[in-house]
């Protein structure tokens, strides 16, 4: 009964990592490789029940192990699982700010992690229970085994709980020269994604997420004139008073003088007026986790994943 639960336990951990390192894109061992084209998360739309697949396997394969390694009564299963299950949710509970205050470690609270964890229980004691129908076992089984082995199950679990918070990845920065630099305006920049569209009086602008703000003229609505694109790096939010356009660039808060459309240009900047964010260029649907920022360097305009646990 032991060897089955080992076995089945350290299967279930073998394709839980080519699954997981696939959709973290993270592979310390490098052994995806041709598996990542199946799992790839970052082009293909995963459903909720793939995203929180980890903690299922998470609490079904160190059950499993902790069972085969301890002495066998009926008690321990449930046990086991308990501990396992009550680890996942105390790893989602320090990723989550509360009274607002920064979460203990990085990484968002799920409650569809918690659900699967308690899946991933009951689907172990469901395999114990059918393991144990299938072998004889007069006496107790598997006896006490070295309490190392033991340990180090218990030992490796948790540190793989960390598995969704350890970082892998490191930031890519902009000076706080390149960002505080002149006004750029370019004559055409098609436009790739449009993100908070106003209106103010004869003019009409469309900001592109992060990258800056489009200006038209819309004296005709029918035929809007492009006038040019503002290079705002950071930029997402837009407001126009007495021909002034105000905006957010990351950190800062610009103004820009709208008067003549023929000579636009930045009249004043606020430096450090709204919070640093280091995921505001990162999509939902990355999952990133930095093990510092250097807010010195400047602010962050992306990451270069990590194929290792260490820079």
């Amino acid at each position: 009964m032991k060897k089955m639960l080992i076995i089945m336990g350290l299967t279930h951990l073998f394709l839980g990592y080519l699954f997981y390192a696939s959709i973290r894109s993270f592979d310390p061992l490098g052994i995806v490789g041709i598996y990542s084209s199946y799992f790839d998360a970052e082009h293909s739309s995963f459903t909720l029940v793939f995203g929180s697949l980890p903690s299922l396997l998470h609490v079904l394969i160190f059950s499993l192990l902790s069972v085969a390694f301890m002495k066998y009564r009926s008690i321990n299963i449930y046990l086991a699982v308990g501990f396992w299950i009550l680890i996942n949710i105390l790893f989602e509970l320090l990723q989550y700010p509360f009274n607002g205050s920064p979460s203990l470690i990085p990484g968002v609270t799920d409650s569809y992690d918690v659900l699967f964890a308690i899946v991933g229980g009951l689907v172990a004691v469901l395999i114990v229970k059918l393991v144990e129908k299938q072998v004889s076992c007069k006496k107790q089984c598997p006896k006490p085994h070295s309490r190392f082995a033991f340990s180090l199950v218990i030992a490796s679990g948790v540190f793989l709980s960390l598995g969704s918070v350890l970082p892998n990845a490191d930031p890519i920065y902009m000076s706080y020269e390149e960002l505080r630099g002149p006004l750029i305006i370019e004559s055409e920049k098609p436009l790739s994604k449009a993100g908070k569209i106003y209106k103010y009086q004869d003019l009409l602008f469309v900001n592109e997420p992060n990258q800056g703000i489009h200006v038209y003229d819309n004296s005709d609505p029918e035929a809007p004139e492009y006038l040019g694109f503002l290079v705002i790096p950071g930029n997402l939010d837009i407001s126009v008073k007495d021909y002034i356009l105000y905006a957010d660039s990351y950190i800062d808060l610009v103004a820009i003088d709208l008067n003549n459309p023929e000579d636009i240009n930045m009249t004043h900047r606020i430096e450090g007026l709204f919070p640093y964010n280091e995921f505001q260029n990162i999509d939902n649907e990355e999952s990133v986790y930095f093990s510092e920022i250097d807010k010195s360097k400047g602010v962050v305009i992306g990451f270069e994943r990590r194929n290792s646990l260490f820079p």
